[in-house]
């Protein structure tokens, strides 16, 4: 297995935090600071009925340090949405902290697990009574993926009381819309807003404007490169690169360092996909002499676009051992496609999970058509951890501009398909409660 995360840069900037949040506490105690924001105001007032100004601010510390604590509970929540167990350093602060919130997501009595999906089978609805509107600008929002992480930023806002109105909107996959979405929500009153951004930097003057109008904004799994903090606060994203180079060095494991690939994207010139290609290409030239690309393929993520693309690769005769893909789910088109040529499939090397994956895999081992297979955890997570950082901006706090997912590749295992799911399934990393799972299958 390739092991491979991307948080470890992220060590010397939260050493420079805990400084400044350190020089902050003795410069308050000497009197100074008269900028705090009216929400840490309203933070302190308990701390002023209990006792003098330095226990106040040692108390202050005290909980901001215990909300990014790794609980046993917390760990075991990370090690379940990674797939594999979970080691230090993976997950910077503000993750920890979203986990820790997570954690609180995942307990519902009737009454709110009701509410959570009466919320999502909607467009918008009120989560509770706070004064804030937590808006969600979907690129694409048709597949179960994409329905899985709508949850789990409901869930995660259900754990923050400042959050009163919920509103989603989906603009299946055309850029005017996503445009017009953003500024719809701007309009709607929408102080925090998280997107998922399939058009990459084509949006910017859309978040710019939402920003402008007050709100903060951010955006997960795929990175919008180049966008600085005037147009997104934060982003909580793949490091495309270095994935790019992980599903390299993985294929490079299975082929035992010798062979053809193949690298599958999503829609043409979307913005990971460019990314990712290029670092794949690198790290193959760079460390794997015997390995080579043959051969790119885009699709739409959609399962028919994928068996296209491999029946086109199919088609030009090259050899291909190993297919690299940034989308696991449609992977099984991919393999029928050669099933139905009359030829054995490659190995498959994925971004995502999919449970239909794993038993299409599963059902090949020991045939004439059995592949190997490399899958990451569904990513699901990324909004929670999204909504978390925009909460603490809102608070007064400082977040990292882009906050890296670790990305683990993880080789199929039988223990990893959910009987009874479907395939579109994202695996058992989705942190969703079971009973809620089934409704939303059910629901379409």
């Amino acid at each position: 297995m390739v092991r491979k995360t991307m948080a470890g840069r992220w060590y010397l900037a939260l050493l420079m935090l805990a400084l400044v949040a350190v020089l902050g506490v003795v410069a308050a105690g000497c009197g100074g600071g008269g900028s705090s924001s009216s929400s840490e105001s309203t933070q302190s007032e308990p701390a002023e009925e209990e006792g003098a100004g330095s226990a106040e601010e040692g108390e202050a510390e005290d909980a901001s340090a215990g909300s990014a604590e790794v609980t046993p509970a917390t760990e075991e929540l990370m090690s379940k949405a990674i797939g594999v167990p979970y080691e230090e350093g993976e997950f910077e602060e503000v993750g920890i902290e979203a986990f820790n919130k997570a954690a609180e997501s995942l307990e519902l009595t009737p009454a709110q697990e009701k509410l959570a999906f009466e919320c999502w089978e909607k467009s918008s609805c009120t989560l509770g009574s706070g004064e804030l509107t937590l808006g969600v600008a979907d690129g694409f929002g048709g597949n179960t993926w994409r329905k899985m992480t709508k949850m789990e930023s409901i869930l995660q806002a259900m754990t923050y009381p400042e959050i009163g109105k919920y509103v989603y909107l989906d603009a299946e996959g055309d850029l005017a819309k996503m445009q017009a979405n953003i500024r719809s929500l701007s309009a709607q009153g929408a102080q925090v807003i998280l997107t998922y951004d399939d058009f990459g930097t084509a949006v910017v003057p859309a978040y710019q404007a939402a920003q402008r109008a007050g709100a903060v904004i951010s955006n997960y799994v795929g990175p919008v490169d180049g966008a600085s903090t005037d147009a997104l606060t934060s982003q909580v994203v793949v490091e495309w690169c270095q994935t790019g180079k992980t599903m390299a060095d993985s294929a490079a494991e299975v082929l035992h360092k010798k062979g053809s690939i193949a690298l599958f994207g999503g829609p043409p010139g979307n913005p990971e996909g460019e990314v990712w290609w290029g670092c794949a290409e690198e790290e193959l030239s760079e460390k794997y002499p015997e390995l080579s690309v043959s051969y790119k393929g885009d699709t739409e993520w959609t399962p028919a676009s994928a068996a296209k693309a491999a029946s086109a690769a199919i088609a030009s005769g090259k050899p291909i051992d190993a297919i690299l893909y940034d989308y696991a789910e449609p992977s099984i088109n991919i393999v029928e496609a050669y099933e139905k040529a009359g030829k054995t499939p490659p190995a498959i090397i994925a971004v995502n999970q999919s449970n239909g994956l794993v038993k299409n895999w599963s059902e090949r081992q020991g045939t004439k058509n059995a592949y190997a297979l490399e899958q990451t955890s569904s990513l699901a997570y990324a909004s929670r951890i999204s909504l978390t950082a925009l909460m603490r901006k809102v608070n007064g706090e400082e977040v990292p501009a882009e906050i890296a997912l670790p990305v683990v590749f993880v080789p199929a295992d039988k223990s990893q398909y959910e009987q009874g799911k479907p395939g579109s399934f994202p695996g058992p990393t989705v942190l969703v409660p079971n009973s809620l799972v089934e409704k939303m299958l059910a629901a379409g």
